[in-house]
């Protein structure tokens, strides 16, 4: 389980097929030290277990399933990822409650500047536009974020200048396809 609050951002030094599924590594230069192998970690929102570790790389084997649903099929060398550890039970939480289940990708539709705030403007896949409302939560690439607007299958969301600068959100372009899960309780209620 994650926050969405993103510790640390890092970079694709290969994503390769492997014995049984694909092999993912990142260079990250911050954080990675209280990191075991076996460990749970949020690599744009898809929650990873850690395979090895070497220095400052991370490495991930990561499962067919997984390559089809998400946007690590796109992974170029040199890409910028966010990454988030595990939840610590029994400390604050910031943020929602991200478990780094996939629910679907979206493509970026814009980003904003209005004033000075930016805008993250994202169309969804359709079946996902029913589990968004307005000042919900959803995570898009690992991080959380409040539903501003929702029209159809759009949603709005702000970007503060911290988060602009320290995830990958502040480099995404139109048509970039982002990794989205919808906000956990409504998933529940939605059941219900």
């Amino acid at each position: 389980m994650f926050s969405g609050i993103i510790e640390n951002t890092g970079r694709v030094i290969k994503l390769a097929k492997s014995k049984g599924g694909w092999s993912l590594a990142i260079k990250s230069a911050n954080n990675i030290n209280k990191i075991k192998v076996g460990d749970s970690v949020n690599v744009d929102g898809v929650c990873l277990t850690t395979s090895k570790i070497l220095r400052n790389e991370l490495e991930f084997q990561v499962m067919p399933r997984t390559i089809g649903i998400t946007i690590i099929k796109n992974y170029q060398p040199q890409q910028l990822v966010n990454i988030e550890t595990a939840l610590v039970y029994n400390e604050k939480i910031n943020g929602h409650l991200v478990t780094g289940h996939i629910d679907g990708i979206a493509t970026v539709r814009a980003i904003n500047k209005k004033n000075k705030d930016y805008n993250l403007i994202v169309d969804l896949p359709r079946e996902l536009s029913n589990y968004m409302i307005k000042k919900g939560s959803v995570a898009i690439n690992g991080v959380s974020l409040t539903v501003a607007e929702k029209i159809g299958d759009t949603i709005t969301t702000s970007l503060t200048p911290y988060t602009l600068t320290h995830t990958n959100l502040g480099k995404l372009k139109p048509a970039d396809p982002v990794n989205i899960e919808v906000d956990l309780i409504i998933k529940y209620l939605k059941k219900v």
